[in-house]
């Protein structure tokens, strides 16, 4: 949910903020991330070790990314990571809850 992702940004700031520009949130430092931050918001899978499980809920959030209308930024200097947000509408992080809705695959519309 995008009430999830504003608190993440509101409550973790160190680790996970909105850019100056306003369109992108960076990931400062993954691993701390996944184990400080995700490991809250993602169901953690039994068996598993701790680095692979960090390495899922990170792909999980970033699918969600996707979802909200965010893509990677590849050109993100080394170890951090940069979602960019698609809709030019979203310059302030106030904007995101307004603006964004979870993206819908066609097909699934069509089934509604």
């Amino acid at each position: 949910r995008s009430s999830d992702l504003r608190k993440i940004l509101e409550d973790h700031g160190d680790l996970a903020a909105w850019c100056s520009r306003g369109r992108s949130v960076t990931i400062r430092d993954r691993d701390a991330f996944s184990r400080d931050v995700l490991s809250i918001f993602f169901n953690s899978t039994a068996g598993l070790r701790a680095i692979a499980q960090r390495q899922r809920m990170f792909e999980s959030f970033a699918r969600q990314m996707n979802y909200y209308g965010f893509f990677k930024d590849k050109r993100a200097a080394e170890g951090t990571h940069v979602f960019v947000c698609r809709d030019e509408r979203v310059t302030q992080p106030a904007h995101f809850e307004q603006r964004l809705r979870r993206r819908v695959s066609a097909t699934t519309r069509y089934r509604e």
